[in-house]
């Protein structure tokens, strides 16, 4: 699950070093609200942990409107 999904990302973005993901939330032709409710979850559950993997780094591709 959950769990699952945000442990092996932060194993991959610690062993791989990391600090930009992209990820596809829908596959193939998923309905609307499977894909509303995976980017939901991804947004709420696992991005959270992730944030702030690396302190102290400048991050100079991140647009400073968006900090």
């Amino acid at each position: 699950g959950k769990r699952v999904v945000r442990e092996r990302l932060e194993a991959s973005i610690t062993e791989l070093r990391f600090g930009h993901l992209l990820c596809l939330i829908q596959i193939g032709n998923m309905h609307d609200e499977l894909v509303r409710m995976n980017t939901t979850l991804f947004a709420d559950k696992v991005l959270p942990s992730l944030r702030g993997r690396w302190p102290g780094y400048e991050d100079r591709w991140w647009p400073r409107a968006c900090s």
